[in-house]
């Protein structure tokens, strides 16, 4: 398998279409010549969907620093709730699962997606262990 310009796009088909092992391979290739949080997103989800979750979310978090970095708030929300689901649910470590929480929260306040908000407050109660915040939280309205 050789680097073309369309890598990504074949590795994102691969993904699309649940070819897990195939959109690692993709994805390798691309790594290996462009670091991009695209990449890294993509490898998160083909590794997590193989059951390699720890290497999963360290691309994962790549993906996230990528899209801060490059001010793209909203696909850094999305990776950061995504991680939060991950540490809480496949490795029962609620500590980082609202660290990335907080992540999540620090760009959502530089947007103004309420759809994203609203992932957010979703999220909260979800990773909160106080019953108290998890019921305000599942509160309708204000």
């Amino acid at each position: 398998m050789a680097y073309r310009d369309d890598s990504l796009l074949a590795a994102q088909e691969s993904l699309q279409l649940g070819r897990w092992q195939e959109a690692r391979e993709q994805l390798a290739l691309v790594l290996a010549h462009q670091d991009s949080p695209e990449a890294h997103e993509g490898m998160g989800t083909a590794l997590w969907w193989l059951g390699n979750v720890r290497e999963s979310l360290s691309h994962r978090e790549r993906a996230y620093a990528g899209y801060r970095a490059q001010q793209r708030l909203e696909e850094a929300v999305i990776i950061a709730l995504d991680v939060a689901v991950c540490y809480l649910s496949n490795l029962d470590n609620p500590s980082a699962a609202r660290g990335w929480i907080a992540r999540a929260h620090r760009a959502v306040e530089q947007t103004n997606d309420e759809r994203l908000a609203g992932w957010l407050w979703l999220m909260e109660g979800y990773t909160s262990d106080d019953p108290e915040s998890q019921r305000r939280l599942a509160q309708p309205g204000p």
